[in-house]
């Protein structure tokens, strides 16, 4: 229990110490088009100093009472999330490739060509579609 009382900390503060340092990115980006950027940097840039001095001073006292697991677990976890992005990332290329590759494939029907006879001895191609009835469809 004590452990992941360790853990709860260590990672609320990590989380909070992101999201003001997204923060600050982002009225630094927004510094051009926004008005009052620069109180709003420095009151998200207070909130990243403070939540970032909080995180440092947890892991550090606690570092030999489990915030190292918390900072392994962690690690490892973000790892995992990166793998996935790359995985995801190269099947956007693959998936954009493939489009490109079959749009560049020129389509000419020849709509003057009779209809074929249906032959039941032929090869036939059936693709499986199912259909989920859990997503409620309501109009618009």
């Amino acid at each position: 229990m004590k452990l992941l009382v360790v853990m709860y900390s260590i990672n609320v503060f990590l989380t909070f110490t992101l999201s003001q340092s997204g923060m600050c990115r982002h009225w630094w980006e927004a510094r051009r088009s926004a008005e009052p950027w620069r109180l709003k940097l420095a009151i998200n840039g207070l909130g990243l100093l403070a939540t970032s001095t909080i995180l440092f001073v947890t892991v550090t006292t606690k570092f030999t009472e489990g915030g190292w697991v918390t900072i392994g677990v962690t690690l490892v976890f973000v790892a995992l999330c990166q793998v996935v992005r790359w995985h995801y990332d190269r099947v956007k290329q693959a998936v954009k490739r493939l489009d490109e590759t079959l749009l560049g494939i020129p389509f000419q029907p020849d709509l003057n060509a009779p209809t074929p006879v249906k032959n039941p001895s032929a090869p036939t191609a059936a693709i499986i579609v199912r259909i989920s009835t859990a997503w409620p469809f309501t109009p618009c």
